[in-house]
């Protein structure tokens, strides 16, 4: 019985991808291993649901990226292991910060509640940065990095405050905590305009690779990088990010290109093996959202 209804649902499933359109005159095999994510890619569509989603398979497919930008443009490799090193800092950092919320968190607060809080603080943030800083960068690199860093600055002293007022953990615990995180935070956004102002055909995917990269430790890190513009979203999901963007970096990633981005990392995943692989990636995915929820999981 059991192996009946698998048939059924299969049938099912191969049946739905021959009567959906051919984008590009993808061939039936291509639109096997991509159905899935495009069915996420639909106007309701929630990126970092869908990234979480694909696990550590995102990181490796932008760790992959940035080793494949680094081979073809060797004047920026140097940057780009700067940029992977540092996130991986930013991530190392960031799970201190939690270890210290796990000792202290009250019953029944989790960590998405925290992220959820944070992300409202940080959507006010982000109006009050859009009013302090409103004229566009300057064209002079040196210019534009001393504006860069006097924004980053100013971004990460609110980010403080809005973590003071958030964190279910002592005031001086928190400041010092966000401490070690900070330099690292800074140093990625700054290496992130160098690459940016140097290699502008870089550009989506160092964002990219940035928003993949930061995925273990969202609940902090996505609500604070999307103020520098990493994702598709501002601080609360629907606000534009390509404000950020322009402002930080000159530039502004679409929305079809988020998508078509993680669509292909969905595809370098899925293809072949595509029902373990599918299985094994949304398996992954959940494990890295179980350990966000509820303060005192390891």
């Amino acid at each position: 019985m059991r192996l009946l209804v698998a048939l059924l649902a299969l049938f099912a499933f191969v049946a739905a991808v021959a009567a959906s359109p051919s984008p590009q005159g993808l061939s039936f095999y291509d639109r096997l291993v991509s159905w899935p994510f495009n069915r996420l890619l639909s106007d309701d569509f929630d990126f970092w649901a869908s990234a979480k989603a694909l696990g550590h398979n995102i990181t490796m497919y932008a760790e992959k990226k940035l080793h494949d930008l680094a081979l073809e443009i060797p004047a920026a490799s140097t940057q780009l292991d700067n940029f992977k090193e540092t996130m991986s800092s930013v991530i190392t950092t960031s799970q201190n910060l939690r270890g210290d919320i796990e000792r202290h968190c009250e019953d029944g607060i989790t960590l998405d509640d925290i992220s959820r809080k944070l992300s409202s603080e940080l959507a006010i943030v982000f109006e009050n940065l859009k009013a302090e800083f409103s004229l566009p960068l300057p064209e002079d690199h040196n210019v534009r990095y001393e504006e860069r860093e006097k924004m980053i600055d100013w971004l990460l002293d609110e980010v403080e405050h809005a973590l003071v007022s958030v964190l279910p953990i002592p005031e001086a615990d928190t400041r010092r905590s966000f401490q070690e995180v900070r330099p690292h935070i800074k140093h990625v956004i700054l290496i992130t305009g160098q690459l940016v102002d140097n290699h502008p055909g870089m550009f989506e995917m160092i964002l990219f690779s940035g928003a993949a990269l930061l995925i273990p430790e969202s609940w902090l890190l996505r609500p604070v990088l999307s103020l520098f513009g990493f994702g598709p979203y501002g601080p609360v999901k629907h606000s534009p990010a390509a404000w950020a963007q322009r402002r930080f970096f000159g530039g502004a990633v679409t929305k079809d290109s988020w998508f078509s981005m993680l669509q292909s990392a969905g595809a370098k995943v899925i293809s072949p093996g595509i029902g373990k692989k599918i299985l094994g990636s949304i398996g992954l995915g959940a494990g890295i959202v179980a350990t966000l929820k509820g303060c005192g999981t390891r």
